[in-house]
């Protein structure tokens, strides 16, 4: 755009070079038609100066009008390109930013994946330890209503010893009644015979 710019400026002058020329020679054939002793005008010398004056003036004016215009389209064209410029800067900041950003997540994420394939370890083995300890109480389960059952076993065969024991002691005790009464019976028959 400046470049551009460069260029019609260039155009500009030229032609505006061009247009002083022509306004020169215009102004002195004006002068040569005054002075000529043959001109059939009234224009006096003065009345030709200040026409030159006046073409001259108004050549500032145009010049000074291009020149601000050249002006204000260079300051628009250095404006739009700090803008640029600061857009481009501002978007390689922000890639930065970002490059970062994802480096960082990154990085993030690989600690992650770390730490959840030592809990997923660490979970396999506390699993493998329920396991074992799940087997354990089993086992002491097992061993418990084994020994429950001994117990019982154990009670059930003192029950029917002491029912035996009982039942012999009645025994017993009737064998010994019935001694006694065959003492007696023995006893009575020795009386009966010594008598």
């Amino acid at each position: 755009m400046y470049r551009i710019l460069l260029a019609e400026a260039d155009r500009s002058a030229i032609g505006e070079a061009m247009g002083e020329q022509s306004s020169a020679a215009v102004g002195i054939s004006t002068i040569s038609e005054v002075m000529s002793p043959g001109s059939s005008g009234v224009r006096t010398t003065k009345d030709a100066i200040k026409m030159l004056e006046q073409e001259n003036n108004e050549l500032k004016e145009r010049n000074e009008a291009a020149l601000s215009l050249l002006r204000s389209e260079l300051a628009t064209a250095q404006d739009a390109k700090l803008k640029a410029e600061q857009r481009a800067a501002q978007s390689e900041s922000d890639a930065s930013f970002l490059r970062d950003r994802h480096k960082s997540l990154q990085s993030t994420m690989d600690s992650m994946n770390t730490e959840i394939t030592g809990l997923r370890a660490k979970i396999s083995e506390l699993s493998m330890n329920v396991s074992s300890y799940e087997r354990k109480v089993s086992d002491q389960q097992t061993e418990l209503l084994n020994v429950r059952w001994e117990k019982q076993k154990e009670s059930d065969s003192k029950i029917t010893a002491e029912t035996s024991l009982k039942h012999s002691e009645a025994k017993i005790n009737q064998l010994n009644q019935e001694i006694e009464a065959i003492k007696n019976e023995k006893n009575q028959m020795h009386r009966l015979l010594n008598q």
